[in-house]
């Protein structure tokens, strides 16, 4: 989803919207899923297929990941294959509710799946048996472990090393971290942060600084209020819901209801903004799958809408909140990310914490065990952005580098593997990062000069490199520069270059926004928008924030998550309705 730093201390502007070292294994051939393991989705299946829009039965984000998904708990190939090139799964027999069949990697890279079924009596639904193991492996490009090769370039913070592993495959060194002038550890040269208090009257009040060519800070600037401009901040798209941050505080959401994702106290899907129950200081937000989080006056954080697997924080597994409640001991926010059913958050100091399902490791606490309140993020320290996807979670730390963790099965991690990792491990040969969004399989980022690159899950070309080739490592966005913000969600990605969007991958539903509904695989204008600020993109809608016209979204609507009044969907932009 798209990630938002909020106005608080250390909180970079690149990311006005708002995602044990474990090293590549060899690389597999992959048929397509449509959203891999945690979306439950058959290889091949096209996305229009799979999108659920019954609050009783999940929507397309996932809301049932871990029962979609399964667990590292058993479950074994009827024709003799372990699933054991990736996570493990309920057994045959346990409660499921999803009408997609489920893939699982099984013997060498092969992949089989299985459906989930009416059980004997008929009252519920539970796991088959798993299909055929259909596997094939490929060669990977491979290096010498007792070679010395040359360490990588760090952008103008230096070098860092290049190490051969035992298995023939690189990994980056640790990241390339060296002293300033003022004694703190490397910033990314261009990147902005807002000092909250630092000597200001004020409430909200504080000072910016920026990060010099040499990666120091330089000194703060005069005090101002961290204030969002314009007539409304919309920053979080979610699954089959938006909402938007006033500059008054509070924020307003519509689309789909039946987890209570609206936070205004009820179960009804609305297709014109609705008031967030008692919330009136909100700072920054953001939503994914069924539910949303936001940074409140002060630091602490409230959730609402989905909460079988602890989106909420709150220390417990009640099903829904239909209005906000508190994150359990979570103080000192500065960013906040929602994935499909996991939630992270920067704390004061660079620290993050996360809680949620966790069965891919996405909370990055070096367990599969779901949180239902924060855990630390091990090893991992000056973080400047966050960014929470399907089943994994990605963040810049100092210096512009990157960290992932969770779910790699499609290379999300940008690894150059398909390991997956419960602890934060260095995304390949990427320096410079700004700005950070992690989609359902695949994740983008902005670097130096506002290039954006990409990846992970490549089949609807939502990587925007001219190619349907899912990338294990990261990949250029094709004659993109200058990006201001960027944002990935389940198959199509979206930017904003000098005030106009631009958007690449599937589009059976117009998600991106150019009057039309064929697939791209580089990036596309959207039409009738200009002045654009922010982006968001949801599973099959987009929004953008403009500096005079508020809000306006395109793509699926039939849950009202345009905004427009109407249940439609448009594969050109419309107006949301009743902002601020």
């Amino acid at each position: 989803m798209q990630f938002t730093p909020s106005k608080l201390r250390r909180a970079t502007l690149s990311l006005l919207f708002l995602g044990a070292v474990a090293y590549a294994a060899p690389a597999c051939s992959s048929t397509p899923h449509s959203f891999g393991l945690l979306d439950g989705g058959l290889e091949g299946e096209d996305p229009r297929t799979s999108i659920v829009t019954d609050a009783a039965t999940g929507d397309a984000k996932a809301k049932d990941a871990g029962k979609d998904a399964g667990k590292k708990d058993g479950g074994t190939a009827k024709d003799g294959g372990k699933a054991d090139s990736g996570p493990q799964f309920e057994p045959e027999g346990s409660p499921c509710n999803t009408n997609k069949l489920q893939p699982a990697p099984c013997g060498k890279c092969g992949t089989q799946t299985r459906a989930c079924l009416d059980d004997e009596n008929g009252t519920g639904k539970v796991w088959g048996a798993w299909g055929a193991c259909l596997g094939e492996l490929t060669a990977v490009d491979a290096c010498d472990p007792s070679a010395t090769y040359p360490d990588e370039d760090c952008g103008n913070c230096g070098k860092r090393a290049r190490i051969c592993k035992l298995d023939c495959h690189y990994v980056a060194g640790l990241s390339c971290v060296e002293p300033t002038p003022g004694g703190e550890p490397a910033c990314a040269p261009g990147s902005k942060e807002f000092l909250l208090g630092a000597s200001c009257g004020g409430q909200n009040e504080g000072r910016y600084r920026t990060c010099d060519s040499q990666c120091g800070w330089t000194t703060p600037g005069n005090c101002e209020v961290f204030q969002v401009s314009g007539s409304a901040s919309l920053t979080a798209v979610a699954s089959s819901h938006s909402c938007s941050l006033t500059p008054s505080g509070t924020i307003k959401c519509w689309g789909e209801n039946g987890y209570g994702q609206l936070g205004n106290g009820g179960t009804t899907d609305s297709s014109t903004p609705a008031l967030v129950t008692g919330i009136s200081s909100a700072l920054a937000l953001d939503a994914g799958g069924s539910f949303t989080c936001a940074i409140v006056a002060g630091g602490t954080v409230q959730c609402w809408g989905y909460n079988y697997y602890g989106g909420m924080g709150n220390g417990s597994s009640t099903s829904t909140a239909k209005t906000p409640v508190a994150v359990s001991g979570l103080t000192g926010a500065q960013a906040i990310a929602v994935g499909s059913s996991h939630a992270c958050a920067i704390v004061a100091g660079g620290a993050v914490k996360c809680w949620g399902y966790n069965s891919y490791g996405q909370l990055g606490n070096n367990s599969s065990t779901t949180a239902y309140a924060p855990v630390d993020v091990q090893g991992l320290t000056g973080a400047m952005a966050i960014a929470a996807g399907g089943s994994h979670t990605c963040a810049i730390v100092a210096g512009g580098s990157v960290k992932c963790w969770g779910s790699n099965s499609y290379g999300a991690l940008g690894t150059g593997g398909t390991t997956p990792s419960s602890v934060p491990v260095a995304v390949q040969g990427l320096t410079g990062a700004q700005a950070i969004s992690a989609g359902a399989n695949h994740t983008c980022a902005i670097v130096a000069g506002g290039a954006v690159k990409c990846w992970g899950y490549n089949s609807y070309g939502q990587l925007g490199n001219n190619s349907t080739t899912t990338a294990y490592a990261p990949v250029d966005v094709q004659g993109l520069s200058g990006a201001t913000s960027i944002s990935a969600s389940d198959y199509h990605s979206c930017a904003v270059v000098g005030g106009a969007a631009k958007c690449w991958g599937y589009n059976y539903y117009g998600q991106l926004g150019n009057g039309l509904t064929t697939s791209s695989n580089v990036p596309v204008a959207v039409g009738s928008v200009s002045s654009v600020l922010q982006v968001s993109a949801g599973s099959n809608h987009t929004c953008v924030r403009t500096t005079g016209a508020g809000a306006k979204c395109w793509g699926y609507g039939l849950s009202g998550q345009l905004g427009a009044g109407t249940l439609t969907s448009s594969s050109s932009p419309v107006t949301v309705t009743a902002l601020p």
